[in-house]
């Protein structure tokens, strides 16, 4: 799986002060920005409004539609997912365990082909397993995406998922680390 982080705010940490500091002040400006202290101290207090402010987009390849269901479930995800129709390269991403199992999986996909090969590409994927890996586009305020962090990096979450939820978490600290305050 490959993640990327393909837009953020660049300056929202400074606008997240400046908001922030709107709630503590009667006429912040821009001097209140550098204060990285109250943006950070709201996460602390638990108000998570202030989060829905910053916004974050990441191009995701090779995830199963096991793992795009369990995407789905975030309502404020944004989500544009390569159409099923025209996924042609069988890549199956298979967890740790069904390892020894990859050429079988492959198998199976060239085998639904040769046999419903006569159905529609639209419906002949119904044929397909959820390992089959799809690309995709995510989008999530800040305030998602610290709550889609703190459920999908627990040791307890499916591997893949959490895989990906470590990756995102990696790509979003480089470029804004206060955001997720408190999440590792």
């Amino acid at each position: 799986m490959e993640v990327e982080l393909v837009y953020f705010c660049p300056d929202s940490e400074r606008t997240l002060n400046m908001i922030a500091r709107q709630s503590r002040t009667l006429n912040p400006g821009p001097e209140d920005a550098v204060n990285t202290d109250v943006f950070k101290k709201t996460i602390e207090w638990g108000h998570n409004e202030i989060q829905r402010f910053a916004f974050y987009c990441f191009h995701i390849r090779q995830l199963s539609r096991t793992a795009l269901q369990q995407l789905s479930r975030y309502h404020f995800i944004c989500m544009n997912v390569m159409s099923g129709r025209h996924n042609t390269t069988y890549n199956v991403v298979n967890p740790t365990e069904f390892q020894e199992f990859e050429g079988w999986m492959k198998e199976i996909m060239e085998k639904t082909d040769a046999v419903f090969g006569h159905i529609p590409l639209e419906s002949r994927r119904y044929a397909y397993p959820d390992g089959l890996s799809v690309n995709l586009f995510i989008g999530m305020n800040g305030q998602e995406l610290r709550h889609f962090l703190k459920q999908r990096m627990d040791p307890h979450a499916q591997e893949e998922i959490r895989n990906l939820a470590n990756k995102i978490y990696d790509l979003v600290y480089t470029v804004h680390p206060i955001m997720l305050t408190n999440l590792k």
